[in-house]
């Protein structure tokens, strides 16, 4: 809700606003779907019910519940829809949402931008304050 919110307020804003989030969007889009980014040993953390998902389940949930304010706002997002045989067993085909753009993978095996230096300072910076408090 809160990215929704955020997102209607961007684009239906003013004409700058919008082209800064259009230009976030095209830049930032492959990091966001890194976030999923398969890894090793996943498959055995599935089978013993640590992961209630895998990756790329995780993707597609996720996709699916920004595809509509991404759709209804007109935002550049490289999403294309596409048949899947064989996803569930009562249909002979379904659909998928597919970027068009791969995604930026390595940050599991800490591979960064510059960027994200920055990002983790700020997000860690409380926890490096005392980190024997409990959070």
């Amino acid at each position: 809700m809160h990215i929704g919110t955020w997102l209607q307020r961007l684009a239906n804003g003013t004409p700058e606003a919008r082209q800064l989030l259009e230009q976030a969007l095209v830049q930032l889009w492959p990091d966001a779907l890194g976030i999923f980014e398969p890894f090793a040993d996943e498959e055995t953390l599935l089978a013993a019910g640590i992961l209630p998902d895998a990756s790329e389940v995780l993707q597609q949930q996720w996709l699916s519940s920004i595809a509509p304010i991404i759709t209804q706002l007109n935002l550049p997002v490289p999403l294309e829809r596409v048949s899947r045989a064989g996803v569930a067993e009562d249909r002979d085909r379904a659909e998928v949402l597919r970027s068009t753009v791969p995604a930026r993978y390595g940050g599991r095996q800490g591979q960064h931008n510059a960027d994200f230096a920055d990002l983790w300072e700020q997000m860690t910076m409380v926890y490096r304050l005392d980190p024997q408090a409990s959070w």
